[in-house]
């Protein structure tokens, strides 16, 4: 393993601390820019294909996560046989082809299948480069740099629509695909030219062994079922997404002011990972994710009762408040879920995390589909998905600690 010093610089034959992390970032925020930068596009898609039931548009969300899914637990793997730069390349060439499909589909369901190769192609990027930084830096170090790429990460949904929406200013929509294309050769070329490979050791492929280490995360109860917990807060987070352009600009009639409103809404999910860094100095995962998931149940259903006996289209600035409050909790809860899943799996952690992934992908997605699809002009849908997914995640969590404590008492 080519392991670094955590002053590494080009004379070292690595790019230095701060261009590896700028490097990590714009590829890691390749799958997120394919999603938020075209939410202020949906409306003008929608009507360019004349797609008859204003929720069809909401795919062009869903498909990207499905090649999202399938490409996770494609690209972690391959990456150890083949190195980390060319399971990258692939991906990021993959997401070019997906991007110049869309750019020029003649039809939705050419432009549906490149955005699935927009996904696919992306999870390589988002997948392998958490490995390159294991790989390259040890410790402490690993820790800053991880912190700082997640947390440009986080902050690419605050700004992409703004993007998007100052692109459809003066270009149409295509452009936007264009751009994402762009994207993925710069960080291809960069990537290419000046960061060496960082895994050498490489790994023999053997299906069996891989089958073997798959089953035994789908055979670990504890795993799965904080899989599941997280996929119900991501799903909470996707179905709002899906529904966002509708709500916002459909609904509400925000117009260009979509971007701002809805970079509110993603700021809070930054802010959540803060507050969850903070909070973890002091408490167990398992406190501060039952505490968040607890009052999310409490202020969707109170939330949801008003909107019963009031009006389910309440003033946008108080569903600004209930949404904003909501994705903090929801921002609190799902990276404690990932790690909890991921506890008892530590001499498998690489197919471990590409699994729960996937699962929780598919299970969001799920989630988000049926919150999308049942989308008629009014709020309910995501207030109620939220209050449902707050009870599933609270009821996985009593199950996971008993089957914990029973793993514990028994030895396994």
């Amino acid at each position: 393993m080519a392991q670094s010093s955590p002053d590494a610089s080009p004379a070292t034959g690595q790019p230095s601390r701060a261009e590896f992390v700028v490097l990590a970032a714009g590829l890691m925020s390749l799958v997120a820019m394919s999603v938020d930068l075209m939410l202020p596009a949906f409306g003008e898609i929608s009507d360019h294909f004349a797609l008859a039931n204003p929720n069809d548009r909401q795919a062009m969300i869903t498909v990207v996560f499905a090649g999202l899914m399938v490409g996770q637990v494609f690209f972690g793997p391959l990456s150890d046989y083949v190195g980390r730069k060319p399971a990258i390349v692939i991906g990021l060439a993959t997401h070019i082809v997906g991007s110049l499909i869309c750019m020029f589909a003649s039809d939705y369901t050419a432009l549906l299948l490149g955005r699935f190769l927009q996904g696919f192609g992306g999870a390589a990027a988002r997948i392998v480069i958490v490995a390159m930084v294991r790989d390259r830096f040890v410790g402490q170090a690993m820790g800053q740099i991880m912190s700082v790429v997640l947390t440009v990460f986080i902050l690419v949904p605050v700004f992409a629509p703004a993007i998007g929406q100052a692109m459809l200013l003066v270009l149409p929509w295509p452009a936007l695909f264009g751009y994402l294309a762009i994207h993925a050769l710069v960080a291809g070329v960069w990537l290419f030219a000046r960061q060496p490979e960082t895994h050498t050791e490489r790994q023999r492929f053997d299906a069996r062994n891989l089958l073997a280490s798959a089953l035994i995360v789908l055979r670990t109860p504890v795993a799965m079922i904080y899989a599941i917990a997280a996929g119900c807060a991501f799903g909470t987070l996707l179905g709002y997404i899906v529904s966002s352009q509708q709500i916002l600009q459909d609904l509400y009639g925000t117009g260009s002011a979509f971007a701002l409103y809805f970079g509110l809404t993603a700021g809070f999910v930054a802010l959540a990972t803060i507050a969850n860094a903070w909070l973890l100095g002091r408490y167990t995962m398992e406190l501060v994710t039952g505490v968040a998931i607890g009052i999310q149940m409490a202020w969707s259903a109170l939330f949801l009762l008003f909107l019963l006996v009031s009006d389910p289209i309440p003033p946008l600035w108080l569903w600004m408040i209930f949404i904003t409050v909501t994705l903090f909790l929801v921002g609190m809860t799902f990276g404690n879920y990932n790690a909890i899943a991921l506890r008892p799996l530590g001499k498998i952690a690489g197919i471990a995390s590409s699994v729960t992934a996937s699962l929780q992908t598919l299970f969001s997605m799920v989630v988000a589909t049926l919150i999308g699809a049942s989308f008629d002009m009014n709020v309910l849908p995501v207030v109620i998905g939220s209050l449902v997914m707050a009870m599933l995640g609270s009821l996985l969590m009593v199950l996971g600690r008993r089957v914990s404590a029973q793993s514990t008492a028994s030895g396994s």
